[in-house]
């Protein structure tokens, strides 16, 4: 049975914070691989670039990486997706699955679709800076695992805003493609 990190997102655009993260949840936890999931159509995002143009960004930014692997499984038909619907849909191939959220997510954990299942069936994985204060009172923390790390200070919608000031923080390999769409394409 497979140890697989789901990392999941619009990535819109990847940048070098998510491959950090995913960097070092894998090297913690001894993960066998790192799966990408973008989004098809997220509940709580609208994204600007298409499920294929983000997909194919990924792929090129995680292809020096064989522990890392973009899967599409979130596709979906344009209806809202859902973690728990996902993760019943990839139940059958078998793997032990380690969800990796952001501690921003923490909070709000409790209002996700179906959470009580999922935090029965997946190890949900915090990715943190140490600040769990804010959090007690909480009643599913003795469910999570905590990896902290100082994480990378940006966002993709930094990027996208200013794709030419935050350049360096788009991976080398998609970097052109990534400024180039976010200057003639978005604006």
């Amino acid at each position: 049975m497979k140890r697989v990190g789901l990392l999941g997102g619009a990535f819109d655009p990847v940048h070098i914070g998510h491959l950090s993260v995913a960097e070092a949840v894998q090297s913690e936890l001894e993960l066998d691989e790192i799966w990408f999931l973008p989004s098809g159509n997220h509940r709580f995002k609208e994204e600007f670039a298409d499920f294929d143009s983000r997909q194919k960004w990924l792929t090129k930014a995680v292809a020096n990486c064989d522990k890392f692997k973009v899967v599409d499984f979130d596709k979906g038909d344009g209806d809202v997706s859902y973690t728990a619907e996902l993760i019943r849909k990839i139940s059958s191939l078998g793997h032990k699955y380690y969800f990796i959220i952001g501690e921003d997510n923490v909070a709000g954990l409790g209002d996700w679709y179906d959470i009580e299942w999922l935090l029965e069936n997946i190890q949900f994985v915090v990715v943190s800076r140490k600040n769990r204060e804010c959090w007690k009172g909480i009643n599913y923390l003795n469910k999570l695992v905590f990896i902290d790390m100082d994480l990378v200070e940006i966002s993709s919608s930094q990027i996208r805003k200013n794709p030419k000031g935050y350049a360096s923080f788009i991976p080398e390999q998609v970097r052109e493609e990534i400024v180039n769409f976010y200057e003639n394409v978005v604006k």
